[in-house]
């Protein structure tokens, strides 16, 4: 639930899992599980004294509760963010989430994955647990800042490249086979499903967003 209202500026590994599970178009949740298994075979390989019942229970249902919250979040407070909305959520974000961390942390209930990874660095080497864990978020950071800024760059050249395809389609249509016009086909029709899903969602947007200025002028017209 803090991380949900932290999304304006979340956790460096977080951040990275969001942007990597945003560009092979599969839920967090999943993406989440699957990177914390990786990391959990070498925990175990590694120092298997790290692993509890937090561990678990981190690395199987966080990516999940994120998605479910975040429904709920937007359900109830819509996709507003003006200053006041993002400086409380920060309040409240950070105070859930500290809340969390300390409730599995301080019985000793085994750490996430994640944090894990520092405190086996300074076991196996010279560099002190600060260092370690500064390098370690720091890389994830600049990790998560190059691929929320991909996926920008993507929809652009994605948009982009649809029409340049279009374009050379039109003229090239009489020197296509039969074959390739059945090939294009089901390409095109391959995109059009994932532009409608796309669509779908810029749709809900706008109604959101547009329901919300209605409430608004009906509201200051009453007045």
């Amino acid at each position: 639930m803090g991380t949900t209202f932290l999304r304006g500026g979340l956790d460096s590994f977080t951040a990275v899992n969001t942007g990597i599970s945003n560009k092979l178009g599969i839920g967090l949740g999943v993406y989440q599980l699957a990177v914390n298994l990786v990391i959990f075979i070498f925990i175990l390989w590694l120092d298997r004294k790290q692993i509890g019942i937090g561990t678990i229970l981190n690395m199987v249902l966080v990516g999940f509760e994120i998605q479910w919250f975040t429904t709920i979040y937007h359900q109830l407070f819509g996709y507003r963010t003006t200053f006041l909305i993002v400086a409380a959520d920060t309040l409240i974000g950070l105070i859930l989430f500290t809340l969390g961390a300390s409730l599995y942390m301080a019985p000793d209930l085994g750490a996430v994955p994640y944090d894990a990874i520092a405190p086996i660095i300074t076991q196996r080497t010279k560099l002190s647990y600060r260092t370690a864990r500064i390098t370690q978020d720091v890389l994830f950071m600049v990790a998560a800042v190059m691929l929320l800024s991909h996926i920008d760059k993507r929809t652009y050249h994605t948009i982009y490249n649809a029409l340049q395809t279009t374009e050379t389609m039109r003229n090239n249509m009489s020197e296509y086979s039969t074959s390739d016009l059945r090939s294009q086909l089901k390409i095109v029709r391959h995109n059009m499903a994932n532009s409608k899903e796309m669509y779908d969602s810029f749709v809900e947007q706008e109604r959101l967003l547009q329901d919300e200025l209605n409430k608004r002028i009906a509201k200051a017209k009453n007045k």
